[in-house]
């Protein structure tokens, strides 16, 4: 490379002395005074110190042209004589003009070339800023900036990033895993908090640079960069950018620990709910449930048997609100605990419903009636998850409307998507009702039945957006609600 540079600096030189030396031959030859010999000249070594890197050359430039100058105008012509003792003063004067002229030349090409870097290294400080500021995912950012960095130093660059939290697993950009040399240089880089070159044991002339990313409480990332010479500018620029990488590191640690208290706070608020819904809701069923028993076990004999039916028919009815109370519990604690993970296949819809639908005794089963579309339509669903969706949804619809009032399930296709709607004949919700019907145990009061923990809606708007889908509750257009469920039919 170096050679190159050279060689196009020596050709600007020779290139130009012999144009200027052609031009003034010219010139001599149709009478043209000394005087404007020596402009050309200068002209040629000005043109040459713009043009070229370093001094030597705007140098070499002014005494070549003092050279050519005495060998072909001055007499004797053809020799480096000189018999004119004026001549001494004109070639100093030329050499002097011309040095002092190509210094100053220099100068400003070199403060030209500054300039021009600063500008492209604050340029690439103010976009690696922007990145960190404008995406809210943090490797997205580090992806973006690796790239960067490798278009700027013409360079392979790698970025090591390491575990943040249990969701945030280490991350390693540009490659896809790292050699024993790698290792050692993040984990020395590391523990010493200080830039280091490392010598490639791969290739010659050839270095690893590590520089560490730090926040304010650990070490968190090492930028690595293969280059042959890292200049000092280049190496304090790495700084700097690591230094707003830091910066987005801590505020990425922040955010994570600021959810993690929030999680926190939720869980421990749910379980004072839970508490609370155990300690009074479940206790009215249970005191139904031993007084009916305790009924049956000391009037067995004397009670008539219409009275005896009505009993167990409450204890049943009691235990499956238990039953289901308990299950949604468990439902809302595992969707609390841990993130929802489906087991996503492409499903019939038509299979979907007739499993929901073989949940209900017959006798509620007959209040249900089903529109499905002609055609088989495909999507993809978790089918347990699903089901219990549509279970929920229907029972209800079941409560919530009189005996004898029809309950309709409608499923359609809509361009990519499928949409259920289960539409009821109930009492319906009011405008208040509807923003909180999802939030977590909030109940309305079923005028027929007990009413149940709020935690049924709930579950259901969690599964349909962990399905990439939405739920919402509109009002039925007679009388009573329509809950629907948008769900995309591709992956």
């Amino acid at each position: 490379m170096y050679m190159k540079i050279f060689l196009r600096n020596f050709l600007i030189v020779v290139l130009s002395l012999t144009a200027s030396t052609i031009i003034t031959i010219w010139l001599n030859s149709i009478g043209w005074q000394e005087a404007t010999t020596v402009l050309i000249y200068f002209l040629a070594v000005f043109f040459v110190a713009t043009q070229t890197q370093g001094y030597i050359y705007g140098i070499l430039a002014s005494f070549l042209s003092v050279v050519i100058f005495n060998y072909l105008f001055t007499e004797p012509y053809y020799t480096l004589y000189v018999d004119n003792p004026e001549y001494f003063f004109t070639f100093a004067t030329m050499l002097v003009v011309s040095v002092v002229t190509s210094s100053f030349f220099q100068k400003l090409s070199i403060q030209h070339q500054i300039a021009i870097k600063n500008q492209t290294d604050l340029r690439l400080l103010l976009d690696v800023s922007k990145q960190l500021v404008e995406n809210m995912a943090l490797h997205d950012a580090l992806y973006l900036i690796q790239n960067r960095l490798q278009s700027e130093f013409q360079t392979d660059v790698f970025i090591w990033m390491n575990e943040l939290s249990n969701q945030e697993p280490s991350l390693l950009i540009g490659c896809n895993h790292l050699n024993r040399q790698f290792e050692q240089g993040i984990s020395d880089s590391l523990e010493s908090n200080e830039f280091i070159k490392r010598e490639s044991n791969s290739r010659k002339n050839l270095f690893h640079y590590f520089i560490p990313v730090r926040s304010k409480e650990r070490g968190e990332a090492v930028l690595i960069v293969c280059n042959q010479n890292l200049s000092k500018e280049h190496t304090e620029l790495l700084k700097a950018i690591t230094a707003l990488v830091g910066v987005a590191l801590d505020r990425r640690l922040f955010t994570i620990k600021q959810h993690e208290s929030l999680m926190q706070i939720e869980q421990e608020k749910l379980r004072v709910q839970l508490l609370s819904a155990i300690s009074h809701d479940l206790r009215t069923p249970l005191s139904s449930m031993i007084g009916s028993t305790h009924t049956l076990k000391e009037h067995l004999m004397t009670l008539d048997y219409q009275v005896t039916q009505q009993l167990i028919e409450s204890i049943e009815l009691d235990a499956t609100w238990l039953l289901d109370s308990v299950e949604n519990i468990l439902s809302m604690m595992k969707l609390q605990e841990t993130s929802l993970t489906l087991s996503t296949q492409m499903h019939v819809v038509d299979e979907i419903v007739e499993e929901a639908l073989s949940t209900f005794p017959s006798l509620e089963a007959t209040r249900i009636s089903t529109r499905l579309p002609n055609e088989v339509v495909l999507f993809p669903c978790d089918r347990s998850l699903m089901v219990k969706v549509l279970i929920n949804l229907i029972s209800n619809a079941l409560k919530f409307s009189e005996k004898g009032k029809p309950v309709i399930l409608n499923v359609r296709k809509k361009q990519q998507f499928v949409i259920f709607e289960v539409i009821d004949e109930g009492i319906g919700l009011s405008d208040a009702q509807k923003i909180r019907v999802f939030d977590r145990f909030y109940s309305v009061k079923s005028p027929s039945s007990r009413a149940g923990l709020g935690l049924g809606l709930s579950i259901c708007k969690s599964i349909v957006e962990a399905h990439h889908g939405s739920i919402r509750v509109l009002d039925n257009l007679h009388q009573g609600c329509k809950f629907v469920v948008t769900l995309p039919m591709e992956k």
